[in-house]
């Protein structure tokens, strides 16, 4: 709660605690350094959801660009989990021996191991700023006491039992990317009722009286082979119209659904979240990108 941690009444993602109980450690500070050291190891380190922006590819040394949604709320920390659960239980995974499963960036990560250290009872805050050295060759720190924009970075400080703000960082590896398989799925079994075939009596047609059939004229056979092409033709039609225009229905009902979803969440947070997340759909549909390691503020400048 106070001195910047995060709040305790923040629940933790379901899918945090369950890849925590799997790999649990140990205890105290001990079982929380083996969880980030494998969180990160397990994470790929990832800034953009386009790589339209790839100058801080050359800045962090990353060669392989993997798409990342941005936001790091508690629906984008669940994500990040729920990625890692699902890689580790495909069998591809033990057998190359890639659990990397988890694209984002530091701040993402800050976050997830922020509510790990919360978890096992530790206080947390995230630190968002430079570094101006760091033993840890995977972060980044500003060169020659000159810090950048591209130096911008987040990290993690958890307090001790005396009172002290030990620094943890959170940021990702970049050398090993995601694994690109898709594990082939059995065909679902579906059973068969096999049903014995049944006969139905019918009676048999009464003998028509001579006198009548003599006397009716049957009537003329009505030809609706017309009402048939023109079935056909306009199936053909609604199937290619369906094919043409159906993406664009359901982008637009997905978009309004999450509009929908993000105004609507119970969270004045979530809500103050999803209102800057539209304004970047919004700005991405407009064909903007918005600059590389910028903040909130320096976006809506430069978009005015």
């Amino acid at each position: 709660g106070g001195d910047g941690g995060i709040d305790d009444t923040v629940a933790a993602p379901a899918s945090l605690r369950t890849w925590m109980q799997a790999h649990m450690g140990g205890t105290g500070g001990a079982a929380l350094a083996g969880l980030v050291a494998l969180l990160r190891e397990r994470g790929y380190l990832s800034h953009a959801l386009t790589d339209a922006q790839t100058a801080w590819m050359a800045d962090a040394g990353v060669d392989t660009f993997v798409p990342s949604a941005a936001g790091h709320s508690l629906a984008r920390i669940d994500q990040l989990f729920t990625a890692l659960l699902d890689r580790e239980k495909d069998p591809r995974a033990e057998t190359s021996g890639n659990f990397v499963a988890a694209p984002g960036d530091d701040e993402q990560f800050s976050v997830a191991v922020a509510l790990m250290a919360r978890e096992l009872g530790f206080p947390a805050r995230i630190v968002v700023g430079t570094r101006t050295a760091s033993t840890d060759a995977g972060v980044s720190v500003c060169r020659d006491g000159s810090c950048r924009g591209a130096d911008l970075s987040a990290w993690v400080e958890v307090r001790s039992d005396r009172g002290e703000w030990i620094p943890v960082d959170a940021t990702p590896q970049h050398v090993q990317p995601p694994s690109r398989e898709v594990t082939a799925q059995p065909d679902p079994t579906i059973g068969t009722e096999v049903r014995p075939d049944s006969v139905d009596e019918a009676p048999p047609p009464k003998p028509a009286q001579e006198d009548t059939a003599a006397t009716t004229e049957r009537p003329a056979e009505v030809d609706l082979g017309w009402l048939w092409t023109t079935l056909r033709v306009a199936g053909v039609v609604l199937a290619v119209a369906a094919v043409l225009v159906g993406p664009f229905l359901l982008v637009i009902l997905a978009k309004s659904l999450r509009r929908r979803s993000r105004r609507g969440a119970d969270d004045p947070r979530e809500r103050i979240a999803g209102g800057w997340e539209e304004y970047l759909d919004a700005a991405a549909d407009a064909g903007r990108r918005a600059p590389a390691a910028a903040t909130r503020v320096e976006i809506a400048q430069a978009w005015d």
